[in-house]
């Protein structure tokens, strides 16, 4: 049997429903990043969900037995801070939870700004009225809209 694995350097694990599920670990995960690990192959995970922020994730994969850091994580949110950063954007409004927007104030970039030069629209879990009002207030102004990412399925337990 042919080893997918030989030869590479590099790989990049997406993490909901693919290392993990909900609370649980997917089987088989743990002892597949292991033998990455015994054959010097580096690993990044990857999440499109922007609720969460990096240091969210550490924290989860730490519980679930799997020791990582910020750096070997890569987000949704992490393009569109890049983006907003080439570009220059100190001011956003960001319709989304506090880890997204601890991330922006992170890079820099105020997320909740009443003049903002981005609305940013996220997965937000914790969406109330106030942010829907406002964000189409900036919306009606003519202020573009960024998505953190299109996610036609979100993988639940």
């Amino acid at each position: 049997m042919k080893n997918p694995l030989k030869d590479k350097k590099i790989v990049f694990l997406d993490l909901d429903g693919t290392v993990y599920l909900g609370d649980n670990l997917i089987p088989g995960a743990k002892n597949f990043l292991k033998n990455l690990a015994s054959k010097g192959i580096h690993f990044y995970f990857l999440s499109n969900n922007s609720s969460r922020s990096k240091l969210d994730y550490v924290k989860k994969l730490s519980r679930l037995g799997i020791n990582t850091t910020k750096e070997r994580i890569i987000l949704s949110t992490d393009g569109v801070i890049d983006f907003l950063i080439r570009n220059k954007v100190k001011d956003t409004y960001i319709v989304g939870t506090r880890s997204m927007m601890d991330m922006f104030e992170e890079a820099g970039i105020n997320p909740c700004s009443d003049s903002p030069e981005y609305v940013v629209l996220g997965f937000d879990t914790e969406l109330v009225y106030e942010k829907l009002r406002k964000a189409a207030f900036f919306l009606l102004k003519d202020i573009p809209l960024l998505a953190t990412h299109p996610d036609l399925v979100c993988p639940t337990p």
